[in-house]
C-alpha cells in the first residue's frame, strides 16, 4: 500500500523543519534523549545524524538505554539544548531533569529545552558492542526564537560529558583510546576555567574529569 499524498507532505514538512533545528548527514546534533519503557524513564545525552528521512544514532551497549532499546521501545524524544547542566543532570542528577508530556508519543519531553523533535523508532541493529537506531521523526517544535552569542565554556562541558560517556567502553577494548579520551576532558577544564569564572561550570567540569579519572582507574 502506498502512503498518500498528504502524508508525505506532512513528513516532509517535520523533515524541513528538522534540518532547519541544525541535524545534517555529516555532523552529530547533540541532543538529550528521552525513552519510556512502561513507567520507567530514562535519558542520556546522544550524537544524532539526519540521514535521508531518518534520524540516526549509535547506542553503546554498557547503557542503560541500550537496555531500554533492547526492550523494544517504540518511541522517543529528541530534546534540544545548549544549557551544559542540563547535559549534566542528564548523566549524573536524573532526578533534577524536569519533564513534561509530548505531544505524539509516549516518552516525555524535557522541560526547559528550546526544541523538541518527537519520533517513532523505525527499526534497530544490534551489533553487540552497539546498537544502530534509525528513528522516524514526526512532530518537531522550536520554543527559542531568537539566537544567541557563542560561549565556548558551555559546549565544552557538553564534549567532555560525551567523552566520559565512551571511557567506560573503551577502557576495556581500547586502553590507549581511553586514556586519550581523558587527556581531552583535561584540555577541556583549561577551556572552562579559561573563558568562564561561572562558579556552577567549573564545578561541573572538576567533577567531570574526577569521576572520569575513578572509572579509568578502577
Amino acid at each position: 500500500m502506498f502512503e498518500s499524498d498528504e502524508h508525505l507532505k506532512l513528513q516532509d514538512n517535520v523533515i524541513d523543519e528538522v534540518k532547519k533545528l541544525g541535524f545534517a548527514k555529516h555532523t552529530f546534533s547533540e541532543v538529550i534523549l528521552t525513552i519510556k519503557y512502561e513507567d520507567i524513564v530514562n535519558l542520556a545525552p546522544i550524537g544524532v545524524l539526519l540521514l535521508g528521512s531518518n534520524l540516526y544514532c549509535k547506542i553503546y551497549s554498557n547503557s542503560k538505554i541500550y537496555r531500554f532499546f533492547k526492550k523494544g521501545i517504540r518511541d522517543c524524544v529528541l530534546n534540544i539544548t545548549d544549557d551544559p547542566i542540563m547535559f549534566y543532570n542528564a548523566i549524573f542528577e536524573k532526578r533534577k531533569v524536569a519533564l513534561a508530556p509530548s505531544s505524539l508519543v509516549t516518552s516525555p519531553r524535557v522541560k526547559e529545552c528550546v526544541a523538541y523533535v518527537e519520533c517513532r523508532v523505525d527499526y534497530t541493529e544490534d551489533r553487540r558492542e552497539c546498537m544502530d537506531v534509525f528513528m522516524n521523526p514526526i512532530f518537531a517544535e522550536s520554543i527559542k526564537s531568537y539566537p544567541g552569542t557563542y560561549k565556548r565554556a558551555g559546549p565544552a562541558i557538553i564534549e567532555a560529558l560525551i567523552i566520559y560517556t565512551k571511557i567506560e567502553h573503551f577502557k576495556t577494548v581500547d586502553r590507549v583510546k581511553a586514556e586519550h579520551f581523558f587527556e581531552k576532558i583535561k584540555t577541556f577544564r583549561e577551556i572552562v576555567y579559561h573563558s568562564s569564572t561561572k562558579k556552577e561550570y567549573r564545578q561541573t567540569i572538576d567533577e567531570i574529569l574526577k569521576m572520569s579519572e575513578a572509572i579509568l582507574r578502577s
